[in-house]
């Protein structure tokens, strides 16, 4: 009988133990690197779009940006390189030669050294640049690197008070070379995939075919932003001059604006249900 007892405990013990699962090592979404030719028009596009932009940083290479902020670190950055410096302006004046829009990726982590762990397993190419790392070019997916969200001290009220009541970015749109690739790489990270997406603890990630593309090699397409309110949402596009309708969808109330409107992307305001 106590063999008996032992052995239950044990396979109890393995059970529970296979069931434990650990936390993701890739949380969720960080932000989003929009390369754009004109910053000024970008930010006045931005504005005329319903949010509230801040001031970018001095960067010693010439790049200039601006941010579009949420409460909860997620952001877009209007971005610009005005003349080759190094190899990042060289990247981004070539990319806005191209047509510009969403550059990069950037996934939220916490963890780092698990992180550097995961990408040494999965055998992708990387260097450490500010403390985290980024996947190196040429690879298919070295349009993906990671940060800690960017929460500052000159972080104001004013900065996420958005007139179209948006308050996070909640899903990137990709038609990535090698799907399959990315969705290992979060698979491993503790994502949940489907056929369709990747659904992390703080956002999704969308998967499209290339041929969805905007322009050739730039395989971000889109971006979803949650809203608090879509009809007001709609008012301000409205009353600012763009023709809009609200959409039923399964994930809620949506406005879809398309890549001329926006700067080179995909973007849905959702009031999700």
């Amino acid at each position: 009988m106590r063999c008996l007892l032992t052995l239950l405990l044990c396979i109890t013990n393995i059970i529970t133990t296979a069931q434990v699962k650990h936390p993701p090592v890739i949380i969720g979404l960080d932000h989003i690197p929009i390369a754009v030719s004109n910053l000024d028009s970008a930010a006045v596009l931005y504005k005329k779009l319903g949010f509230s932009i801040k001031n970018g940083r001095f960067h010693s290479n010439g790049i200039q940006n601006l941010h579009v902020k949420f409460k909860d670190g997620t952001e877009l950055e209007l971005i610009t390189a005005p003349a080759v410096k190094d190899t990042l302006t060289a990247f981004y004046r070539k990319f806005i030669q191209e047509g510009g829009g969403p550059a990069f990726l950037a996934l939220y982590v916490q963890d780092t050294n698990k992180l550097v762990s995961l990408l040494r397993n999965s055998r992708l190419p990387f260097i450490i640049d500010n403390g985290y790392p980024e996947i190196t070019p040429p690879h298919p997916l070295d349009f993906l690197f990671f940060g800690g969200r960017n929460k500052s001290a000159t972080d104001k009220p004013v900065h996420f008070a958005h007139s179209n009541t948006a308050e996070s970015l909640i899903s990137v749109w990709l038609a990535p070379d090698n799907t399959q690739q990315i969705r290992q790489l979060l698979s491993a990270s503790g994502a949940t995939l489907n056929a369709t997406s990747a659904v992390l603890p703080e956002g999704k990630i969308l998967f499209f075919p290339t041929t969805r593309r905007i322009i050739p090699h730039h395989p971000i397409i889109g971006v979803t932003l949650r809203v608090h309110d879509i009809q007001t949402a709609r008012n301000v596009l409205t009353l600012a001059g763009f023709h809009v309708s609200i959409s039923q969808t399964a994930n809620g109330k949506s406005i879809l604006l398309s890549p001329p409107v926006t700067g080179g992307l995909w973007l849905e305001l959702c009031e999700e249900k």
